[in-house]
């Protein structure tokens, strides 16, 4: 604005003297004046009153130009004046910079970068050189230095996994080295856990498996640290640290109320129950939350850990467990049995299942329980043996894929769902009773099932046909009334009595329940 204002007054002071002859006049007297010879008028150049003649230059200056030119010619008095190109800068190694308006600008020196800087803009004849020495940021280390036309070369630092620790730290210009952290081996025991920047120190264990670990008691676990101890006879107010450092458990294990995670650590077995507080196995009850069995291949006992709030569970490396596994009363969503091969029992019921993986399950040797869960859909995968009974009632479920499933001890019940087709796939043997009213089902054909041991439920269906060709025997009532579009059916003579309804015509049916325990009603 300044340089403007004054050449304004350049022009304008220029404008003045280039007029002043015809503001000199004589008078009568022979005397010089340089007053405007109209008295009427203040100051004037060539007529034009001094506050116009300063608007018409101040409006000439003010009209634009191409880059790289100014306007020359504002001076004459009612001129617009001309464009005219900035001249480039008489010496090299200089710019012009302020070209423009009515002014031609000014030459300077163009920069030099300094030691550590890279030219990011060459200069041109109307810019400076543009300089700079962008550092790398504290996630990246420098793989090539900055040249004075190149910029420095960065890339982000490695980051160790939770496997890992960090060997040697990262500098300016290396990245960070990490290491597999070191797994004891089995007769091996943890003396000082792995840090961020430290390895695992494992030493040999001890001989002693006499003793009781009491998470509660510092003494305890001092005694378990200091004498390398692997294994003890039992877990009391589980969990800490000396715990999940262990390999084996011969007895029970004790969680106190509090404990929100179980996690076993590199535990390799377990001989005995594993319980909340010091009750029995009918109890349960706490504040758990989470269940991972990390390394533990093998559980020997029950596992006792409903009415909980576990909300998930992590089956690691297990792959058999002998007693029942008790889970139902809490807040699991999805379960994968994963690497299991063997289970004696498994109670899932009165969660929030979703989801079931049976992994490589084979055997069952007690019952299987899913009531009251979120299943829509459920797939047996490899197991072939339940030796109790199978109970998935109260779900959502739509489809049931028996797999590989050839004997069922008790009962299979799927009542209350929302089933409209079922294939027993391999089944042959059901030892107690076929449970499946309250679904949708139209039809039923039993395939290779030839023995049922108990009663057989399938009221409250839509049922159009049954086919009980390949069973030999139903040690029980048949009950399949309240199916409105069943007209027809052929019972085979199996059954000991039977409950239909009155439209629906039997043949080779056995006589209706009356027995108290069997009324029909």
């Amino acid at each position: 604005m300044e340089d403007q204002t004054f050449a304004f007054l350049v022009l304008f002071l220029t404008a003045v003297n280039a007029e002043e002859k015809s503001r000199i006049y004589h008078d009568s007297n022979g005397t010089t004046h340089l007053m405007s010879p109209n008295p009427s008028l203040p100051f004037a150049v060539n007529g034009i009153h001094l506050f116009q003649a300063m608007s018409n230059i101040a409006k000439c200056m003010q009209l634009p130009c191409p880059p790289h030119h100014y306007r020359t010619g504002c001076e004459e008095i009612m001129s617009s004046g001309q464009c005219t190109p900035c001249r480039p800068c008489s010496r090299e190694g200089q710019y012009r910079l302020g070209c423009g308006g009515a002014s031609e600008g000014v030459c300077f020196n163009v920069t030099s970068c300094n030691a550590g800087e890279f030219e990011v803009r060459a200069p041109t004849p109307t810019n400076d050189r543009f300089c700079a020495a962008p550092l790398c940021s504290a996630a990246e280390f420098e793989i090539s230095a900055v040249t004075a036309s190149t910029n420095r070369q960065c890339v982000v630092m490695r980051k160790c996994n939770s496997t890992e620790f960090e060997n040697y730290p990262p500098t300016v210009t290396t990245n960070r080295l990490c290491e597999a952290v070191t797994t004891c081996a089995v007769n091996q025991v943890e003396t000082h856990a792995p840090t961020a920047t430290t390895d695992r120190h494992c030493a040999a264990c001890s001989n002693e498996t006499d003793r009781i670990l009491d998470c509660a008691d510092v003494s305890s676990r001092v005694a378990i640290t200091a004498n390398r101890i692997c294994e003890v006879v039992r877990i009391d107010n589980c969990c800490c640290n000396e715990f999940t450092s262990l390999k084996r458990v011969r007895g029970d294990i004790i969680l106190r109320s509090d404990e929100t995670v179980l996690y076993f650590g590199t535990i390799l077995e377990v001989e005995g129950d594993v319980r909340s507080h010091h009750f029995e196995w009918e109890s349960g009850g706490s504040s758990l939350k989470a269940v991972d069995f990390g390394q533990v291949r093998r559980l020997m006992g029950n596992m006792n850990l409903r009415m909980n709030q576990i909300t998930q569970i992590e089956i690691g490396a297990l792959t058999r467990v002998d007693g029942t596994l008790d889970l139902s009363n809490n807040y699991i969503t999805s379960v994968d049995f994963k690497a299991v091969t063997h289970i004696g029992g498994l109670r899932l019921s009165f969660n929030a299942l979703s989801s079931i993986g049976f992994g490589a399950i084979t055997f069952v040797d007690g019952f299987l329980y899913l009531l009251n869960n979120d299943l829509t859909n459920i797939d047996f995968g490899a197991i072939q043996h339940i030796d109790d009974s199978i109970s998935v009632t109260f779900n959502k479920l739509t489809s049931i894929n028996f797999g590989g499933i050839t004997f069922i001890g008790d009962n299979l019940q799927f009542n209350d769902n929302i089933i409209t087709n079922i294939d027993f796939g391999a089944i042959t043997y059901i030892g107690g009773s076929v449970s499946l009213n309250k679904n949708g089902l139209t039809h039923i054909d039993f395939r290779g099932v030839t023995d049922i041991g108990g009663h057989m439920w399938l009221q409250n269906n839509n049922l159009t046909s049954i086919n009980f060709k390949s069973i030999k025997t139903v040690d029980g009532p048949l009950r399949v009334d309240h199916n409105p579009l069943l007209v027809t059916v052929d019972c085979h003579s199996l059954g000991l009595c039977q409950c239909f309804s009155s439209y629906t015509s039997q043949t080779n049916c056995p006589t209706k329940c009356h027995f108290s325990s069997w009324n029909c009603a």
